[in-house]
This record gives structure tokens, sequence and C-alpha cells, in this order.
């Protein structure tokens, strides 16, 4: 049986804006990894907006044919940010010719030159980074709630958990700025405590 790991790492900041959620950006950093080898998602097919309110954004995001070495799957993501919540959801799931076999999904942060400290907890799923750059201090972080593996490779930080190809994986990632945590012990210790 061929493993596959599929990465979502999600790196979407969201802003309000007209009373309503609205995406800087809609690339969730998708990659898949075989053999220690990452495959980016450069762009979607689709992009759906399926609820927008002031309280809530659901969106789906599809990619009908991502190449992993001379494999093509397709892949489909449905984020969900909620006011008042730190973390939102991504719901993936991955199809294809490989159906029914296991492949390693979950969540990624891109570790750039700027990050400068970062923390992991296999057994709850978490991965918290905390960046420094000229424009001032942000964190990211993910969670694949449950034992998962962390790792780093090709400059980005996963989190990932065996699921079925077909089925889907839930997990959780957000961001936030210096402003409201002034330090990164204070960052990692709400993301360890998240609200899922």
């Amino acid at each position: 049986m061929r493993h596959i790991g599929v990465i979502a790492g999600m790196l979407l900041c969201l802003t309000a804006c007209h009373q309503a959620f609205q995406p800087e950006t809609t690339d969730p950093g998708l990659v898949i990894l075989e053999d220690d080898q990452l495959y980016k998602a450069d762009s979607f097919d689709r992009k759906q907006i399926l609820e927008h309110s002031s309280e809530k954004l659901v969106f789906r995001l599809e990619n009908d044919s991502f190449r992993v070495d001379d494999r093509f799957f397709q892949v489909s993501v449905i984020v969900t940010a909620e006011s008042g919540k730190r973390m939102n959801k991504a719901q993936v799931v991955v199809t294809g010719a490989d159906e029914g076999e296991w492949t390693m999904v979950g969540g990624s942060v891109a570790l750039q030159d700027s990050a400068d400290n970062y923390w992991d907890c296999d057994h709850c799923g978490t991965i918290a980074v905390a960046h420094r750059s000229p424009q001032g201090k942000h964190y990211e972080a993910v969670i694949t709630p449950g034992r998962s593996l962390q790792k780093i490779i090709d400059d980005r930080f996963i989190s990932v958990q065996p699921c079925l190809i077909g089925d889907t994986l839930t997990y959780y990632f957000g961001s936030a700025s210096a402003d409201s945590y002034p330090t990164d012990e204070e960052w990692f210790e709400t993301v360890l405590q998240a609200q899922l």
C-alpha cells in the first residue's frame, strides 16, 4: 500500500469588512507529501462561497488535477470561519485512483526566515509558530485533533494523521498578531486550549 501525505496548510487571513468576513487569500497552501517529497497546489479550478454573513464565512476550493508524480488526484477543501473563534475549520477530501487506500492528511505552516520560535504537541496534534519581521510579530497554528505526526520538511512545519482516500479529515488553523498575544507563550497556550 502506498502512503501519500496530504497537507493542507491553511494560511488564510480573515478580516471584518462591511459587517461580513472577507478572505484576503483563498490559497490554503495545499500540498501532498509522498516519500518525503512535497507537491503544492498552486491554484484551484473552482472557488465557491457557500455562506457569507457577519458571523460566518464558508467556502469551498477544488482542484481537479492535483499531480503527484505520475498520478492525479481531486482535492476539495471546505473552510469555515466563525466570528469570535480563533481557529478556523478545514474539511479536506482527496479522491482519485487510490480510493480506499490510506493517506496522511493534515495542515502546515510555512517556516519563513522570520520564524523564530515554534512548538508542537504530538499527542494533541498541534503546531504553533511565531514569526518576527520588520512589519512586526505574528503567529500561526494548525491543530489536527488527536495523535498525529509533526515534522519539518521543505521549510514547512506539518501536522498530519492517517485518513482513507475518499474520507473527510477535519483540522483547524488560525493566525494572530502580537497585538492580541504579547508573548509567544501566550499564543502557544491559547492554541493548546482552543475551543474547536
